[in-house]
């Protein structure tokens, strides 16, 4: 809202592959492996994120993809052995 003269976040339109958690101080909002995307904490009744990508998530999903790959042709050789 730029007449705001800040970002706003609606619950609502945030992905499917995030969730939030909301505390008495602090909000969260994590994918589904429960990696923590960003944390923010409330100021005046508002929750206020850092919002910076967190490319620590971008390596482990790439890890996560190449590891579940390595573990497919393994099982596909271990078939194929047997």
């Amino acid at each position: 809202m730029p007449e705001l003269g800040i970002n706003l976040i609606s619950q609502s339109e945030i992905s499917s592959n995030y969730y939030t958690i909301f505390t008495k101080d602090n909000i969260y909002i994590k994918n589904y492996q429960g990696i923590t995307i960003t944390k923010g904490n409330k100021i005046n009744s508002l929750y206020h994120l850092n919002i910076i990508p967190n490319i620590k998530e971008k390596i482990l999903t790439i890890i996560d993809n190449i590891k579940n790959t390595l573990e497919n042709k393994e099982n596909s050789l271990n078939k194929s052995l047997k």
